[in-house]
């Protein structure tokens, strides 16, 4: 049940990502910074728990724990990256809401 629940997780969170990425031309990477930003972090923080997974399973070879540090660590990391990085993300997610609202608000105005 536990490997039905975490490919569900990463599946549904790569797609989350994916769907937002896929609709941003290759040409809006290059001119705007905080796309190039937000793609640094995605790359950053998918390597950091492909390491994660590669040194739970080595662990999970060399030990007496075997299969559980592997799958114990994996639930638990990959519960702590995601809430790290919807914190991460979601701060420039609020400061595009607070420009939109301004933008909106000064186009109204006139």
């Amino acid at each position: 049940m536990y490997r039905v629940f975490n490919w569900f997780f990463h599946i549904s969170s790569a797609i989350s990502v994916q769907s937002i990425l896929s609709r941003i031309s290759d040409e809006s990477f290059e001119k705007y910074t905080i796309l190039k930003l937000l793609k640094k972090k995605v790359v950053f923080y998918g390597s950091i728990w492909m390491a994660f997974i590669v040194m739970a399973g080595i662990f999970s070879i060399f030990s007496e724990l075997n299969i559980a540090a592997l799958v114990g660590g994996n639930f638990i990391f990959t519960i702590f990256l995601a809430i790290i990085f919807n914190i991460d993300i979601g701060r420039y997610q609020i400061s595009g809401l607070w420009g939109s609202l301004k933008a909106a608000k000064a186009n109204f105005s006139q």
